[in-house]
């Protein structure tokens, strides 16, 4: 089973957040849905944080009463998303001394099978040109470093770990994620870089969009597996921390 649930949210008047809300919220949401939060050697659950336009002042970011705020968790196992599914917050979110109105939820749940069926093994018609968008800043680990740049070989990667862990369909290892990367190029991006609040330390990511191309030479199963991760990147995230508010990717 996949879910991904999105709350709307409002605030009543102009709200201060602490910029360093992310960990806090995701523990309380984990003590919310019962669930363990250390010992995961791979997220079973990808947080989007809160995103909508808001204002950083120091160390708050200022939400206003006008406009518009979502908040997405999504379950990469079965567990996860049944907790996630049952979870609720009533009429409001409240953490932090603050209130946010939840005024709508969407629920998008699906399941590895379904996917897979859909977008592989049924031989759909292939898309060669995709469009990415990175919702909140997102990076890669590269050794003892975080690397904030959309290399295809890690986005692909990224992907391909999680799938390959919490689904018994596996897909490919290095061999694949080297040969898409060799075979499979941006033709457009437009990024920001941005940095993101962990407890109290900043990370350095990139928000933004590409769009990758894929050439004719490109067998068309492989071509399906690729158009596979990219709508599993909208459950799963890109790159590092996804479960702290990095890397929330929609496609």
């Amino acid at each position: 089973m996949l879910i991904k649930s999105t709350w709307t949210l409002t605030v009543n008047e102009i709200t201060l957040l602490p910029c360093s809300y992310t960990v806090f919220l995701i523990k309380n949401l984990y003590q919310k849905m019962s669930l363990d939060f250390i010992n995961n050697p791979i997220p079973e659950i990808t947080f989007s944080g809160i995103i909508g336009n808001c204002k950083k002042e120091g160390n708050f970011y200022i939400l206003f009463p006008d406009e518009k705020y979502y908040l997405s968790l999504s379950g990469l196992e079965f567990n996860a998303s049944n907790a996630i599914q049952n979870l609720e917050f009533n009429s409001s979110l409240d953490f932090l001394g603050i209130q946010l109105d939840v005024i709508n939820r969407e629920n998008k749940i699906t399941s590895y099978e379904e996917i897979y069926s859909k977008l592989v093994a049924s031989d759909p018609h292939s898309i060669r040109e995709y469009t990415i968008n990175f919702l909140t800043p997102t990076a890669f680990a590269q050794g003892k470093i975080n690397l904030p740049l959309p290399i295809p070989s890690l986005m692909f990667r990224s992907w391909l770990d999680k799938w390959n862990y919490f689904c018994n369909i596996y897909l490919g290892g290095d061999e694949l994620t080297q040969y898409l990367s060799e075979n499979i190029y941006f033709n457009y991006y437009k990024l920001y870089s941005r940095q993101q609040y962990i407890g109290q330390q900043k990370k350095t990511g990139f928000i933004g969009e590409v769009k990758l191309k894929i050439p004719l030479k490109v067998d068309t199963l492989l071509i399906n597996v690729v158009n596979l991760l990219m709508n599993y990147s909208n459950y799963c995230g890109t790159g590092i921390k996804t479960r702290l508010g990095m890397g929330n990717t929609s496609f």
